[in-house]
């Protein structure tokens, strides 16, 4: 009579807290989840409660099907990636919409990654408080990890704080749309190539700042956005404008001439000293 009553508090202890004792609701092809909304078939990138949970090359769906029901991938877990020392690389879908602070943090084998935006979400050029790239990687210390100063508000010269960017993550790729705001890159000497998408609609100045290991870069246009051949009033800044007017280590100082307001007008822009290559993803200018 005891054993049946002490396998019976033990099945409804189960019942009761098996939501807490894993960390994951569910895995499909050694990807962790967790549901978000039952309701609109949302779910999270997690980890198996432990710190590496992953290795290799990662590649993330949009959606993922379990018991009958597709669930949509919409968001990454707060260190959901800690401690993986052995991943290369992490493709992350569109259909993100949000990656908390520290999700790949003390990943320092980590090669490349793609993401749809730069931070915790999309942003639109009116927001002035954003955070940068090293946001998803955390503010803590780890070996492999170069401690990175970034910006996170444009309109205060005093709001950051120190990143920790795996040393070994040498390629980005940005295949979202919506607004690359200032400071986005800001001093990520490590980097070598970044890819920004055709679906990104602006490019604030200085967004690429400090990168003074740059090689390659891909960008949709040149200069803040799209500009049309009709276009005359409106300012169409050259390629120096995304790498901003400020010197640093690793630049080159450049002179460069654009239309500004119906007339010529002169800016002196600091590019990395490294870069060789410049490639688009779309026609430079829309005629």
């Amino acid at each position: 009579m005891k054993t049946k009553f002490k396998s019976f508090c033990l099945t409804a202890l189960l019942m009761l807290f098996g939501q807490s004792i894993f960390a994951h609701d569910f895995e499909v092809n050694g990807i962790y989840y967790n549901i978000t909304s039952s309701t609109y078939l949302t779910v999270s990138v997690t980890n198996n409660d432990d710190v590496n949970s992953y290795s290799g090359t990662v590649t993330i769906p949009s959606s993922v099907y379990y018991q009958d029901k597709t669930y949509n991938v919409t968001s990454i877990d707060e260190k959901a990636f800690n401690g993986c020392t052995d991943l290369i690389s992490v493709d992350v879908p569109t259909s993100v919409t949000s990656i908390s602070a520290g999700a790949f943090w003390n990943c320092p084998s980590f090669e490349s990654m793609s993401l749809p935006f730069v931070g915790n979400g999309h942003h639109n050029e009116s927001d002035k408080s954003h955070n940068p790239f090293g946001y998803i990687f955390g503010r803590g210390y780890y070996t492999g990890g170069t401690g990175t100063l970034q910006y996170y508000d444009e309109t205060s010269s005093t709001a950051c704080t120190t990143y920790y960017i795996p040393s070994s993550l040498k390629s980005v790729t940005i295949k979202g749309g919506g607004y690359l705001f200032n400071c986005a890159f800001y001093n990520c000497t490590d980097l070598t190539n970044i890819i920004i998408g055709e679906d990104v609609t602006g490019i604030a100045s200085g967004a690429f700042e400090g990168c003074s290991s740059l090689v390659s870069l891909t960008l949709p246009f040149v200069g803040d956005k799209m500009h049309s051949m009709s276009e005359t009033s409106t300012f169409q800044y050259p390629f120096g404008y995304v790498f901003g007017t400020n010197n640093y280590n690793g630049s080159s100082k450049i002179l460069q001439d654009y239309k500004g307001g119906g007339s010529i007008v002169s800016s002196t822009y600091y590019i990395p000293s490294s870069l060789r290559t410049v490639n688009k993803e779309s026609p430079i200018i829309d005629p």
